[in-house]
């Protein structure tokens, strides 16, 4: 499944060109690993689980390879400090990985994977943490979490859901450009939450601070 891993890398990369901008280096590598937790991100590169290359696991492949691939826009060229606000490439990049099906596959298997990846497992989280305490935000350092499954559930499928009602609410055209203008501006710089939501609102040309603190419980200092 090495043709298969390299075939997705480069169909996400040419998607993601179109969508962001260009990735600029000559290189990228998929390496399969003794690595266990699927797949790790690096500048052109992607470490990915080797025991991922076979056949009753290839959907797993696909989708872990473009979330790393993903990762080379969304902390490689765009970076941010991944300790205290996580959220903002983690999120970013899941819901790219959902582009990738979305522009692949058409938009029924996107939503598809959304229903089933992201919204169910947050549900699932969302009625256990509901027993127990109030659900934090998604917007704190990674050193604020309680658990991987709190920071799973949070930061990679709430996250990628506000991304959802994100798009829904600035409709495709401003979304998309919002993408564009942001990877244009902070490539090979380092981005906050700040800037991006001064980027959504300048692209909106409306006030979109409610939608931030509602949905990752972002507030301005």
């Amino acid at each position: 499944y090495g043709d298969q891993a390299l075939q997705t890398a480069k169909d996400a990369i040419q998607i993601f060109n179109q969508l962001y901008g260009r990735y600029p280096y000559e290189q990228f590598s998929v390496a399969a690993a003794d690595f266990f937790i699927g797949g790790m991100e690096y500048p052109n590169l992607a470490l990915i689980d080797q025991n991922l290359y076979r056949e009753e696991r290839k959907d797993t492949l696909e989708y872990v390879i473009v979330h790393e691939v993903a990762h080379q826009w969304w902390y490689g060229i765009v970076g941010n400090d991944q300790i205290r606000e996580p959220w903002l490439d983690e999120a970013l990049t899941e819901y790219a990985t959902l582009l990738y099906y979305e522009k692949k596959y058409g938009q029924e298997v996107k939503d598809q994977i959304f229903e089933e990846m992201m919204v169910k497992s947050y549900q699932a989280y969302q009625e256990k943490v509901a027993k127990q305490a109030e659900e934090k935000p998604i917007y704190r350092s990674i050193k604020e979490f309680e658990n991987g499954l709190e920071y799973q559930a949070l930061v990679y499928h709430k996250g990628a859901m506000f991304l959802e009602n994100l798009r829904r609410q600035l409709g495709d055209g401003t979304f998309f450009n919002v993408f564009k203008v942001y990877f244009d501006k902070y490539r090979y710089k380092n981005a906050t939450t700040k800037d991006f939501l001064k980027i959504c609102e300048q692209a909106a040309n409306r006030d979109l601070k409610e939608i931030f603190r509602e949905w990752i419980g972002y507030e301005e200092e």
